[in-house]
């Protein structure tokens, strides 16, 4: 559109404050071709990218898509659909620019397809001045619709796949509320795939937004000369290559020529797939001045998925997008059954090769995993009864089975007794040198041994402390045959020199009060005015026994045995201080045993 050097009367230097507060689209949106250089084409709308995961991925997507989205970037993809879709797409850029997508697309058949797509973008608001460069009025800068309406049909080519697609596509813009255009175009693109070093390779390429251009009339557009249409040449390269047996890896790489612009533009795009449950994307766009770095996360679940993309821009801004897919199936249609397999699908294939290749660890662990992401899925049951039949099978037949220890160290695992699963593992091992599975699973035994003594030292170094402040107290109090017995019990968890220590003080101090003039022996324990005293020496007594055997109990792990006895001698002798401090010191422990993240 020919910009007009005045504005309702504007003076010279307020002439163009409309046409640059309408046309705020070619500083806003992205990508911004016109940024590289003055730009020949009009329709800002075309020239934006739809989809948060191709927007991820640099919009390298042309020869890689496969869903609603690609029919944006190449027509062709369309009939790479496996189910009918439905998708929305919400994009906000910098300032007020806002976009939005409405799409619906099918495949008729497994190899036809048909798809449907409404397009906005919303630029905010401008300022119309008067000749004083007063505000007259604030209008709506910018508002396009779009609506796109695509086929695909696909061929079987030697080895490979050759799609052909094909869309048209209307235009509506409204500029500063006055100036109004309509445009119509057309996108063209083909696509071959075939297998290649064991993932499948794709070449692409595109024309769009071929047209006869746009022209604005009314307000200050009145006459103005049409703008072209963006058109744009695309040539593109896909890989994808499974990895793990779950996961896909994909790289994208694009050339884009603004044919008009005389502009260039290069793509790249890299996607990690995590079992068809959640992905991982990078892309880089060159050509733009405010950045072209972007990334962006997906997850799905079951039917839905949900996608986020990110771009990066260089004035410390970004642009963001959003959305939602529903994937269904319409009755009547007959689809293609051979496109990817769903998040359950993939998981179910992985269990049940790992069962009949007889590597039931693996399928215990891909069982869990298919549990954890699917609890009350009815595959997760079936998979742990087949297990239990498995493993039911090889230890029916005894000692004669070769696989004994391997079936019971698989049982021992799955209850975490590590130790004894070591054990197993060992003579399986032994039995089976070869197999690497034995030696993957005896490596993780061995580490959680590893880690389970690491815990004991460390939670008996901690009791071992315990043990020797209330062994103190008691020396303190001159309770001697206590304080022994406490330093006994220490002495059995393992060597510690302060109670060897403590016990030569124990005897010195004894040999000290046997030669020293008979004094006044004060009392065991000091309790306080207030406190309830026990009923009879027999409770004492009782108490007292009861405090040996928590000793005994807390020393060998068995903390709740010690919190019993401790909670029934505190009835008993309510004023001793030993039994009450023990006591506080053994639920404190067993409260830090049972908080979340605890081993």
């Amino acid at each position: 559109m020919t910009r007009s050097t005045g504005c309702l009367g504007a003076p010279p230097h307020h002439a163009g404050r409309l046409m640059r507060a309408a046309a705020m689209g070619w500083v806003l949106a992205w990508p911004l071709p016109c940024l590289a250089g003055p730009s020949q084409s009009g329709a800002l709308l075309l020239q934006q990218p739809f989809g948060a995961r191709p927007f991820a991925m640099g919009q390298a997507y042309a020869a890689l898509g496969d869903d609603i989205f690609a029919m944006s970037y190449n027509p062709a993809s369309l009939s790479r659909l496996k189910q009918s879709q439905a998708a929305a797409n919400f994009t906000q850029s910098i300032a007020d620019s806002k976009m939005g997508y409405l799409g619906l697309a099918s495949p008729l058949n497994p190899s036809q397809a048909l798809g449907l797509a409404v397009k906005y973008m919303d630029l905010g608001t401008g300022d119309i001045f008067n000749s004083n460069g007063s505000t007259i009025r604030t209008v709506q800068a910018q508002r396009d619709y779009m609506i796109q309406f695509g086929y695909a049909a696909r061929f079987q080519a030697g080895s490979g796949n050759f799609h052909l697609g094909a869309s048209a596509k209307a235009l509506n813009s409204v500029i500063a509320q006055d100036m109004r255009a309509t445009a119509y175009g057309a996108d063209v693109g083909a696509i071959y795939e075939r297998p290649w070093l064991a993932g499948t390779a794709s070449a692409a390429a595109s024309l769009l937004n071929a047209g006869p251009g746009i022209r604005y009339s009314g307000g200050v557009a009145s006459d103005s000369s049409a703008d072209r249409l963006p058109l744009t040449s695309r040539f593109a390269a896909g890989y994808s290559h499974n990895v793990f047996g779950s996961d896909d890896v994909s790289l994208g790489l694009e050339l884009d020529h603004a044919v008009h612009d005389s502009l260039l533009t290069a793509a790249v795009g890299v996607e990690y797939d995590y079992h068809r449950l959640c992905a991982l994307r990078f892309g880089y766009r060159s050509g733009q001045d405010l950045g072209g770095l972007t990334m962006g996360l997906g997850l799905r679940l079951k039917d839905m998925s949900i996608d986020y993309g990110i771009g990066l821009l260089q004035t410390f801004d970004s642009v963001q997008q959003m959305s939602l897919t529903y994937r269904f199936e319409i009755p009547g249609i007959r689809y293609d059954r051979a496109g990817p397999p769903s998040p359950i699908e993939s998981m179910a294939k992985e269990i049940e090769t790992a069962i009949k290749a007889g590597r039931l660890f693996d399928a215990s662990a891909g069982r869990d995993r298919l549990l954890e992401f699917f609890p009350t899925s009815m595959e997760g049951a079936f998979f742990s009864r087949r297990l239990e039949q498995e493993v039911e099978a090889i230890l029916s037949q005894g000692p004669l089975s070769q696989r004994l220890e391997y079936a019971q160290g698989l049982q021992q695992f799955e209850q975490r007794q590590w130790q004894k699963a070591l054990e197993s593992l060992e003579v399986a091992g032994s039995r089976e040198p070869d197999n690497d599975e034995i030696a993957k699973y005896l490596a993780r035994a061995k580490k959680r041994v590893d880690e389970q003594n690491l815990q004991l030292r460390l939670r008996t170094q901690a009791r071992i402390g315990t043990l020797f402040e209330l062994a103190n107290q008691a020396f303190e109090g001159k309770d001697y045959d206590r304080a022994n017995r406490i330093l006994d019990a220490i002495l059995r968890l393992g060597p510690y020199q302060p109670a060897k220590s403590l016990k030569r003080r124990i005897a010195e101090a004894r040999t000290r009060r046997v030669l020293a003039p008979a004094a006044v022996e004060p009392p065991r324990r000091a309790a306080p005015a207030t406190a309830p005293q026990p009923t009879s020496p027999e409770d004492i007594q009782k108490a007292d026994y009861l405090f040996r055997e928590s000793i005994r109990a807390y020393g060998e792990g068995r903390l709740d045995e010690a919190l019993s006895n401790l909670k029934r001698a505190r009835q008993l002798d309510p004023a001793n201080t030993l039994i009450r401090n023990f006591l506080e010191s053994v639920e404190k422990e067993l409260k830090q045993q049972s908080a979340p993240g605890r081993p």
